[in-house]
């Protein structure tokens, strides 16, 4: 079986299939395949284009929040590849030819993580855009202040702006907070392993942790179904500058071809075609 990845940004689809929210054990599996891989950052356990990257003082562990979902949900219905006007930080990505919600939240994560191959090291304490390397999904991944996260993958008939080889797949839709990816901001803060950790958190196998009584959604189980209406609205999938109250984004470029395409968004910073 063929199967075709595309991970980037998206403009507004039609849905023939009825979409659901995420189970429990589909909300687990990207919750922790996200802090899998902030935790071996965090360690000192990644390699990057140019080195190891440095262990974290300060690496926040993510919380699974429902109400953030209903963003991401609320966007992923409607099968379009482009970014919402109404997150955070957000991360996207299509596949086609799996069938498996499970597998593919963790693919999703996967696909941006893998972004770190082309991360320089020195971009820890100082975050900039590389033009000619994508590396915006991974940075949002492991952002050190993000800790809370909601997801949906949506099932679609096809994805306006991706081809048909999308047609009949899935396509995921993560959004974070506090959002990342601000230029000359650090990614996380380098040093001993939780030497750093906010107030209010406590070090957990090596990631800052709030107490559980004070997390803002439980990872629970919803079977919840929902109709998706008929919306369309035109857009071009080009290179923009989108301005907010405190700067402008800025594009760090495009990544393309069979194994697919990430996109990645984090208003007031970085946004990748």
């Amino acid at each position: 079986m063929r199967i075709i990845f595309f991970f980037s940004c998206l403009v507004l689809a039609i849905s023939a299939f009825t979409q659901r929210r995420l189970t429990a054990e589909e909300r687990a599996a990207i919750l922790n395949q996200h802090n899998m891989y902030k935790r071996k950052v965090a360690n000192g356990q990644q390699e990057a284009r140019d080195g190891k990257l440095p262990t974290a003082a300060d690496m926040r562990a993510y919380e699974y929040d429902v109400s953030i979902e209903d963003l991401a949900f609320e966007w992923a219905s409607n099968c379009v590849w482009k970014h919402s006007s109404d997150h955070g930080g957000e991360n996207i990505y299509a596949v086609s030819g799996e069938d498996n919600v499970t597998a593919i939240a963790i693919s999703s994560v996967d696909s941006w993580f893998s972004e770190v191959k082309g991360f320089n090291v020195s971009n820890v304490a100082d975050f900039e855009v590389d033009p000619n390397v994508v590396t915006g999904h991974f940075t949002q991944v492991i952002w050190g202040k993000s800790y809370r996260l909601g997801c949906a993958i949506a099932h679609c008939s096809s994805i306006e702006n991706l081809s048909s080889g999308f047609d009949n797949g899935y396509f995921a839709v993560c959004n974070y907070e506090d959002r990342g990816n601000y230029i000359s901001w650090p990614v996380y803060t380098s040093g001993d392993i939780c030497s750093k950790c906010p107030e209010g958190t406590t070090c957990e196998d090596s990631l800052c942790v709030l107490p559980l009584e004070s997390t803002t959604a439980s990872v629970q189980s919803t079977t919840e179904e929902y109709s998706v209406g008929s919306t369309t609205e035109e857009s071009s999938v080009q290179s923009t500058t989108e301005e907010y109250s405190t700067q402008s984004t800025t594009e760090e470029g495009s990544s393309s071809g069979e194994e697919g395409v990430s996109t990645t968004l984090g208003p007031d910073s970085v946004q990748i075609f």
